[in-house]
């Protein structure tokens, strides 16, 4: 006589594997691989249960201190038992917002058409936002910015915020800039590449060390580009 004998082992859950994330200044998003058996979780961090009971697998702990790192770990339960603690899952909350406006803001270089910016750091910056006349220009991760494509003998207002993931700074104080006069010539410079095929190549226009590249092919058909270019600058043009 043969007898078919099913049996099942209870047990409790394996060991989850869980991973942390910062999302702002002070919240972290903590997350976990479901596991087979388990009816909950529990999440611990540093040895402090801060949330149990949860039967999904994402939990986000709020109310942190910015730039402060947090370890984590998880266990799962079910009614036979509880799972060894996961791996520690480590993240760092994000740095505040910068409190301060960038200061010493300058034009270090001002011409007919260009004004060069800068400005003292700011503690926690990851980026600069500069404004033209009331209006978002550009952004720069450094603490210089040339802005362009002015024109002569006309007065403009800058100011500079500094931000990072967190938020943004107030407005430092405004700098009002006046351009040169102009003195030199505009030169047209028309581009064209003349091979009848489907390759292409590059002209590389070079104005007093300031070099911008074009690329061009005989389908593309001319290029126009107009420069205002001082008296006494040397202007290179090539073709590669």
């Amino acid at each position: 006589v043969t007898v078919a004998l099913t049996m099942t082992v209870e047990k409790a859950p394996a060991t989850p594997t869980v991973y942390a994330n910062a999302i702002s200044a002070t919240a972290i998003q903590l997350s976990w691989d479901a596991v087979f058996s388990a009816e909950t979780y529990t999440v611990y961090e540093g040895t402090n249960v801060i949330a149990e009971d949860i039967t999904g697998t994402n939990y986000t702990h709020e109310g942190l201190t910015p730039s402060t790192t947090y370890n984590y770990t998880v266990t799962a339960t079910n009614e036979i038992g509880t799972s060894e603690a996961s791996n520690t899952a480590t993240a760092t909350t994000w740095a505040p917002a910068p409190e301060t406006a960038p200061a010493n803001l300058q034009a270090t270089k001002v011409t007919h058409n260009s004004v060069t910016l800068t400005w003292d750091v700011v503690d926690g910056a990851t980026y600069y936002e500069i404004y033209k006349d009331g209006s978002y220009l550009s952004y720069t991760n450094t603490t210089t910015y040339t802005v362009t494509a002015l024109s002569a003998e006309t007065s403009y207002s800058f100011t500079v915020k500094a931000g990072n993931n967190s938020g943004i700074s107030p407005e430092s104080e405004a700098l009002s800039v006046t351009t040169e006069q102009f003195n030199g010539r505009t030169v047209v410079f028309e581009l064209y590449d003349s091979y009848q095929d489907y390759s292409y190549g590059y002209f590389t226009i070079v104005i007093d060390g300031i070099s911008e590249q074009y690329p061009t092919a005989s389908y593309y058909g001319t290029i126009t580009k107009e420069y205002d270019i001082p008296y006494g600058t040397t202007v290179n043009v090539t073709y590669t």
